[in-house]
């Protein structure tokens, strides 16, 4: 009894010091990522967080032919104000190999877009991420994602 009871704690420790604020993936169709198709992402803040980082993650079959998914990311805040970041994301190393955790066919990659900031204003902030790849249509992005969590 001792032993679930001790498994049980450390189950709860481990996933609370992980938890998100916030989580979302949203699916790519037919996992084609057209240039055009913007995803948004919109995140109500309820009161002011401060120290989080901001991750955008994807979720990409084990196929897919580049070793990095280009994207700009446009955030709006509540007020209105707008900055545009480009992120080159890393999907796998410089010898192929995939990064990140792979199940079956798939590989879930996250990256640190934003690391220790603040939202001080309450309301919606809006993230608006499209691929910036050189071709129109890429294939095999199955999900992208945006995680917010405390900053370690």
């Amino acid at each position: 009894m001792n032993r679930i009871a001790l498994t049980l704690f450390v189950l709860m420790l481990t996933t609370a010091c992980s938890m998100s604020i916030y989580r979302k993936f949203i699916k790519i169709p037919s996992a084609i990522w057209n240039k055009n198709n913007k995803i948004v992402f919109k995140v109500e803040i309820d009161e002011p967080l401060t120290n989080v980082d901001v991750m955008l993650a994807a979720r990409v079959d084990h196929a897919y032919q580049f070793r990095n998914l280009k994207m700009k990311v446009k955030q709006t805040t509540p007020k209105n104000e707008s900055k545009t970041m480009n992120v080159d994301m890393p999907i796998k190393d410089e010898t192929g190999k995939h990064l990140g955790s792979g199940t079956a066919n798939l590989w879930d990659v996250e990256f640190k877009m934003l690391e220790k900031v603040d939202f001080s204003e309450i309301g919606t902030y809006e993230f608006e991420v499209q691929h910036d790849m050189p071709d129109q249509k890429i294939i095999l992005v199955v999900d992208i994602g945006l995680i917010i969590r405390e900053s370690k």
